[in-house]
């Protein structure tokens, strides 16, 4: 069903298709221009703004609305930009992505086939890709996955943040997932009004708005999809999208970004001030205060300090306190999160990450299911396009690398050892994990050369140094002559 139809059903379960005008409207102003949208949207810049050290817009605005006086609030903006030194936000998100710290293992049933599906997967950088998916997603809760081709015809995998597209909802369903309006505003010194500003994707067909929504291109492309994919990092049950999840770590990092400003105030102007009392009409001024010359005073002027300092710690104790809890929502130990472990002890860095161990557990469980969606996706593309990286998700399935604790090297060999006798893994599948970009066929080359160089070495140590055991060398036991007429009897 086209996305008009879709749009236009009634509650009753009949259809009354949108017109021009009618979907011009609704994009208008249940979309791009409505205010809970424009809201938003701006809460998702903010969050990629702190992740990317650009937050010191957002930062102004925060000593903006915490000091009254206009000369204060001077005073510590001139210190934001020295202030940025701590990204909490990145930090935190980074500790918990690591479904892809690993590259991923993705198989398709055949030999010929997986070893082009390997190179396809390749050729879109699909775990990078997938990194940033799960770095995106664990910050703005949801994001886009389209699969296009580019104007050269490479296929790409674009990973759209909640900042640029809107999330289309059955009129029936606010959690069914129709269509999406991505913004893709040109760029250059001649843009015209009427040049396409907003992409439009829809099963059956594709449109392109301009800057005033109007259709302005219609393209049909026959797909019963939508060629994207909204991923969720933990859907709700009212809406599409979420916005709210996660403001605490908006919150704890504007409060370590306003501490830092506090204390570096503190200690700029953290000094003893000299000061003088009593008649200082007939004393000289512009004198140098400084430890290698005399001040002069007359009689009756005494000179005192004023002590202006304040303790840095005070303001390290609250910002570590505010870390604590930050990262302990998160599942991260603050030993971790500081790096104070001792890491002689591979153990205690396994128990300390147990809680980063269980949320990682948890997101493979949702990024299996996302990740045979978008195989699907890109083989119903591929295929339906023509293309010669076509595949068929036939016995697809995904292995997601291991993060291992640090363990010695013979610990691991011995383990590997064990796999194998038990028939678990073989020799070849140890070559691939070691060697994440050789082929399949590079990996039985390898494994069957170095057997073979193997045997050659021992047959060339056996012929330079015969053993007591070797054929031939008039060192073999002999049979006693009462075991010659046990064996002439028998």
């Amino acid at each position: 069903m086209k996305l008009r139809d879709i749009l236009g059903t009634l509650p009753s379960g009949q259809v009354a298709t949108l017109g021009a005008d009618e979907f011009r409207k609704l994009c208008r102003d249940q979309y791009i221009m409505h205010e809970g949208e424009r809201k938003r949207r701006e809460i998702a810049r903010k969050r990629l703004a702190y992740y990317y050290d650009d937050g010191s817009r957002y930062l102004s605005e925060v000593v903006e609305k915490i000091f009254k006086n206009q000369r204060v609030r001077e005073w510590r903006r001139e210190l934001i930009p020295f202030a940025n030194y701590q990204n909490l936000t990145r930090r935190i998100v980074r500790e918990i992505s690591t479904v892809y710290a690993e590259p991923a293992i993705r198989r398709i049933k055949g030999k010929a086939a997986n070893e082009g599906y390997k190179d396809f997967q390749r050729a879109i950088m699909l775990d990078n890709r997938m990194r940033r998916c799960n770095r995106m997603l664990n910050l703005l809760n949801e994001v886009l996955l389209q699969f296009r081709f580019r104007a050269s015809g490479a296929p790409v995998v674009d990973v759209i943040t909640p900042d640029h597209f809107w999330a289309i909802a059955h009129p029936s369903d606010p959690t069914e997932f129709v269509g999406a309006i991505i913004e893709q505003v040109p760029s250059g010194d001649h843009v015209n009004p009427q040049q396409p500003h907003y992409l439009v994707l829809a099963a059956e067909e594709n449109y392109s708005l301009d800057k005033n929504f109007h259709v302005v291109a219609k393209h049909e492309h026959g797909w019963p999809f939508v060629p994207a994919i909204l991923a969720h990092r933990e859907a709700r049950e009212d809406r599409l999208l979420d916005s709210t999840s996660g403001n605490d770590l908006v919150s704890a990092h504007e409060n370590i970004a306003l501490l830092n400003i506090l204390m570096l105030k503190s200690q700029k102007a953290g000094t003893k001030l000299a000061y003088a009392t009593g008649d200082t009409s007939r004393m000289a001024r512009d004198q140098p205060m400084d430890d290698e010359s005399l001040l002069e005073a007359p009689e009756g002027v005494s000179f005192s300090t004023l002590d202006l300092g304040t303790d840095p710690n005070s303001y390290i104790l609250a910002a570590r306190a505010v870390i604590k809890q930050i990262a302990a929502n998160y599942g991260i130990a603050e030993s971790t999160f500081d790096l104070s472990y001792q890491a002689t002890s591979g153990f205690e860095i396994e128990l300390k990450r147990v809680g980063l161990r269980e949320m990682r557990r948890e997101q493979i469980a949702d990024y299996r299911p996302l990740e045979r969606s978008l195989a699907q996706l890109q083989s119903d593309i591929l295929t339906r396009s023509g293309s010669p990286m076509a595949f068929t998700t036939n016995g697809w399935a995904i292995a997601f690398g291991e993060v291992d604790t640090p363990t010695e090297p013979m610990s691991k060999l011995l383990w590997f050892e064990k796999l194998e006798r038990m028939g678990l893994a073989n020799r070849i599948e140890f070559y691939l994990w070691m060697n994440p970009e050789a082929t399949q066929r590079e990996a039985e080359a390898a494994v069957e050369g170095n057997l073979d160089l193997r045997i050659e070495l021992m047959r060339k140590f056996q012929s330079e140094n015969p053993g007591i055991m070797s054929p031939g060398d008039g060192n073999q036991p002999q049979p006693r002559d009462s075991d010659k007429d046990d064996g002439e009897d028998s």
